[in-house]
């Protein structure tokens, strides 16, 4: 079990650092209009010139290895309801690295999300 939750961590901070960064080079690139078909083409040309972007995807691949890692040993029914975890850490990453405001609303959810994994590892 100490195997999964650390898997878990893992891949939850990956994860939501992946977001973080994301977010970060959208913000730099502004909003991102789509009016037409043709604008697809300029918006994926810029996004793949954005290192932020880029880092993002690359964090969002390798977490995805994690998740593999994870599935190939432990059930699915296990693994699955412990990755929300990920959205644990990434409204208080986005507080943190983004200065976005953490509500009440935000830490009732995230204690919410805590007992039900505290309740499904015991």
């Amino acid at each position: 079990m100490k195997t999964l939750i650390a898997l878990i961590g893992a891949y939850s901070l990956i994860l939501a650092s992946s977001q973080v960064i994301l977010k970060l080079g959208i913000n730099h690139l502004g909003a991102l209009r789509f009016k037409t078909l043709g604008d697809i083409f300029p918006i994926v040309l810029r996004s793949l010139q954005s290192f932020p972007i880029m880092l993002g995807v690359s964090l969002m691949a390798v977490s995805f290895l994690v998740w593999f890692y994870i599935l190939s040993l432990f059930k699915l029914s296990v693994a699955f309801p412990l990755s929300s975890m990920t959205f644990v850490v990434t409204v208080f990453m986005a507080g943190i690295c983004l200065g976005e405001p953490i509500t009440v609303y935000n830490v009732i959810g995230t204690v919410i999300i805590c007992l039900g994994i505290f309740v499904l590892l015991h």
